[in-house]
């Protein structure tokens, strides 16, 4: 597969991808014909008011590389209480968390039907969080900030193309478990942070609206 991929790109004309950090993965041979259009996103939604809960949430696919392990230990750093649901596979997910590796004061809930959350859904959460080891750039954390979410997530592969750090969430040092839990407890101790990060949230990634997407794609196939 790797053959025929490589093969497949040396003979386009042009190559889009969704993030810069891609981009450099394909290397200086490529840079010439490649362009970066990032995913959209709906920003149709009402304003979101700020959630007085200790609900957090984290949509996530399972795989090794989303860093659910990373996951436990940020968990068992975490001084405050708090509630965090987990949105993916359910049946892989409980595998994992056996209730006597978690702290009590931090309540794991478990949905899937990923495709059914919606950003009236997300409003209901206090903040984002995700602890991949690496990522391109991540559809979960553009929605997230569309709905006023700040997101906390290592600095790894796209993140930080959509989170400014301490502007709309906290980028985090890979992979440092306890600096991630502490932003965690800061956020749920200090509301007046988290309205600010989230009037932030929305409007830092406004230029990811569908209508702008489309142009930049309608462009590149014009030209």
């Amino acid at each position: 597969y790797k053959v025929i991929f490589w093969m497949a790109l040396k003979s386009c004309n042009k190559i889009i991808c969704n993030s810069n950090f891609l981009k450099s993965f394909l290397g200086s041979n490529y840079e010439k014909k490649t362009i970066v259009i990032k995913n959209g996103v709906d920003l149709e939604q009402s304003e979101r008011s700020l959630v007085s809960s200790k609900n957090i949430v984290m949509i996530s696919n399972f795989h090794p590389y989303k860093g659910f392990d990373l996951l436990i230990e940020i968990l068992n750093k975490i001084r405050s209480e708090c509630n965090i649901t987990i949105y993916g596979d359910v049946t892989e997910f409980i595998k994992l968390f056996d209730p006597k590796q978690i702290k009590n004061n931090i309540k794991i809930g478990f949905k899937n039907q990923v495709e059914k959350l919606n950003n009236s859904d997300l409003t209901n959460y206090r903040f984002a969080i995700h602890t991949s080891r690496s990522e391109g750039l991540s559809n979960a954390i553009i929605e997230e900030l569309s709905a006023g979410l700040p997101v906390i997530a290592f600095n790894v592969g796209g993140n930080s193309e959509l989170i400014i750090d301490g502007t709309n969430g906290f980028l985090i040092p890979a992979f440092d478990v306890a600096k991630f839990a502490e932003k965690i407890d800061e956020l749920l101790k200090d509301p007046t942070l988290v309205r600010n990060l989230s009037k932030n949230s929305k409007n830092t990634i406004m230029e990811l609206s569908w209508g702008n997407i489309v142009n930049n794609h309608l462009s590149v196939y014009m030209h």
